[in-house]
């Protein structure tokens, strides 16, 4: 089981779409930051979690559906 976990581990941690989707969510995230520049909506913005409700699944998902599509399909790393 533990060789397991160390292989899939392996797998997620070499991949480049896991280390590039906290930059996309970071790019993502810029432009709805930008639309407030007063200060009274500088406390809603924080509520909101700077917009990353929307985009953060959307993300999860990529990067699932990318994982489990290369493990299913039988290709070699």
């Amino acid at each position: 089981m533990i060789t397991v976990i160390n292989q899939e581990a392996y797998k997620l941690l070499h991949k480049k779409i896991t280390w590039l989707a906290p930059f996309l969510i970071v790019l993502l995230m810029i432009p709805f930051i930008m639309s407030f520049d007063d200060a009274i909506s500088a406390p809603w913005l924080v509520m909101s979690s700077f917009g990353i409700d929307e985009i953060a699944p959307l993300i999860m998902i990529l990067v699932a559906a990318t994982f489990f599509h290369r493990s299913l399909s039988n290709e070699q790393y």
